[in-house]
């Protein structure tokens, strides 16, 4: 019983610091992107998340993501010929 409530406050613990720095990392990540010092896939690699999670974090924090059309169809060109 004692050793259990042990076990489960180190692993609060535990989680609370992991969660802790997946939000730190994704502060900083929406911090550089900000500033114009990292594109959304440099941040998401910074916030170890996907790309499409990065930007959903940048829309719900109302920062605008830059991303252009251009943008768009050189994805999408590079995915062509990844699937081919």
């Amino acid at each position: 019983t004692k050793s259990r409530i042990k076990l489960s406050q180190n692993k609060i613990i535990r989680e609370a610091l992991e969660k802790g720095f997946a939000e730190v990392k994704l502060d900083i990540a929406i911090e550089v992107f900000s500033k114009g010092k990292a594109s959304t896939s440099e941040a998401a690699d910074i916030a170890d998340i996907s790309v499409g999670e990065m930007m959903d974090e940048l829309v719900k924090r109302g920062i605008k993501s830059g991303i252009t059309l251009e943008d768009v169809k050189e994805s999408l060109d590079t995915a062509m010929k990844v699937v081919k």
